[in-house]
């Protein structure tokens, strides 16, 4: 027997013996599978772990946390992407807090997914709080659950038109929004603004608005930058406070709606 032959039969061997040969299919769940040690909202969690990371993390190490929470907004997507969250309350304002996500196979928090959710929907996060400091005191964060989307189709007339009303204005404050939109001026000398878009096929001085770069990873940012003055694409993004203007926030270009959402036929 030649000397790699052996090496691969032994490779082949070892594989075997990591398995019981009564082992039944499913034996190693998935974390979506199996019952977590702790439940809670991960707003109680990050309010515990803010002040007292070493004494938070001792108290959960090796558990598997599950977690409701509320989504702010999408940070960035990919095999490794960010999820902004409603993390506490200050003065009775949301305290916004980013944590990262994996991709999981399959469910709810593909890229696909985790694109399309959006302010104000309700996930389910499994974690695990490893033996050695990380970020948050956990590692692994994936989303196995998600309720229906609060995002709604609009125009950015609309927007406009509704920034003179307090009370027109408070649920593009409050939800994200898809618009379909033209991009009118590009500022590609400005670190902040990216430029204004209109409405698709909006006329000339139709109403127009104001968008920021996205402050997330390469891959939203890749295609902010790929986009020129005259393309048409969607956006799902949303609106600042009221304190800070009007324009799009947290923009990402979608090629399609979130579940239960129907657009319009392009014009």
């Amino acid at each position: 027997m030649s000397r790699y032959v052996a090496r691969v039969a032994l490779f082949l061997l070892v594989l075997g013996c990591g398995k019981k040969a009564d082992e039944p299919p499913g034996a190693n769940p998935k974390p979506s599978d199996t019952k977590p040690d702790v439940t809670m909202p991960i707003e109680d969690y990050l309010t515990e772990y803010r002040g007292k990371e070493k004494e938070t993390q001792e108290k959960y190490k090796g558990k598997l946390m599950e977690f409701s929470a509320t989504v702010w907004s999408v940070r960035d997507v990919g095999v490794f992407g960010r999820l902004n969250v409603i993390g506490g309350h200050i003065n009775k304002l949301p305290l916004i807090q980013s944590i990262p996500v994996r991709d999981p196979e399959g469910g709810a928090g593909k890229e696909k997914e985790l694109r399309l959710l959006a302010r104000g929907q309700k996930v389910t996060i499994r974690a695990r709080v490893p033996n050695f400091p990380t970020e948050f005191g956990l590692e692994d964060l994936k989303i196995i659950d998600s309720t229906p989307t609060q995002v709604f189709v609009t125009t950015v007339a609309d927007i406009v038109k509704a920034e003179a009303d307090k009370d027109a204005i408070k649920k593009f404050r409050e939800r994200e929004f898809m618009v379909r939109v033209t991009v009118k001026s590009v500022h590609e000398k400005d670190v902040f603004q990216f430029g204004e878009v209109t409405d698709a096929g909006a006329p000339v001085g139709a109403p127009a608005i104001r968008v920021r770069r996205p402050l997330m990873g390469m891959h939203f940012k890749k295609e902010f930058e790929a986009l020129k003055v005259g393309d048409t694409v969607w956006f799902l993004a949303g609106l600042p406070s009221e304190q800070e203007g009007l324009e799009l926030r947290d923009a990402r270009i979608v090629k399609e709606a979130p579940a239960g959402i129907t657009l319009p036929p392009a014009k």
